[in-house]
């Protein structure tokens, strides 16, 4: 920024000189005894309103690719935030299919410890209890079976969302290296010692 800060003030001396040129011009007698050919004093005032044109030119180039990049630096800041929230509801969906899988492993050994108790008992009551633990048992497995494909369906969903935004994010981050590449261009030198 302290180069363009630095065009700007070369800029304003220079368009300074301009104005004061013009004006002491303008301040000269009418009747001159011999004016000055156009072509020779022209030449250099043209000169010289050319570097200020260009100069403008390029602090004003310069001040938009430095708004794009704010806005575009901006943007991805909100969608890091967005993927990384997602990330979270992932990270939370995945702990809970994990707590699942240990519920489920838990009740299946109970179920087969209810079988093996089932097999083995040979009083009627005794019995008649054991399957009712049974069928709650089985219950038990078909509620976490439900439960497990409703938190299956959201992790879908956030996989498919998650992807999306990250691409968002990746198209963001592929914006501002163009910008930074072409403010990379503007600030090399040009091999007659000038910057484009």
């Amino acid at each position: 920024m302290s180069r363009v800060k630095g065009l700007s003030l070369v800029g304003l001396v220079l368009l300074t000189i301009v104005v004061c040129a013009s004006f002491s011009n303008s301040r000269l007698p009418t009747t001159q005894a011999n004016p000055a050919p156009q072509g020779d004093s022209g030449q250099p005032m043209q000169a010289i309103l050319n570097e200020v044109h260009l100069l403008r030119l390029a602090i004003q180039r310069s001040n938009l690719n430095t708004y794009h990049a704010q806005v575009t630096l901006e943007r991805f800041r909100l969608q890091q935030q967005q993927v990384n929230r997602l990330n979270e509801k992932m990270d939370s969906v995945r702990a809970r299919l994990a707590k699942i899988k240990l519920d489920q492993d838990g009740i299946s050994e109970e179920v087969k410890q209810a079988e093996s108790n089932l097999a083995k008992e040979a009083d009627p009551a005794k019995r008649r209890e054991l399957e009712k633990v049974q069928q709650g048992l089985k219950l038990g497995m078909d509620h976490i079976a439900k439960l497990e494909t409703q938190v299956r369906e959201e992790e879908t969903q956030l996989v498919g969302q998650l992807q999306v935004e990250q691409a968002k994010l990746t198209e963001l981050n592929e914006r501002l290296d163009a910008l930074q590449k072409e403010l990379e261009i503007v600030d090399k030198p040009q091999p007659g010692g000038k910057r484009q």
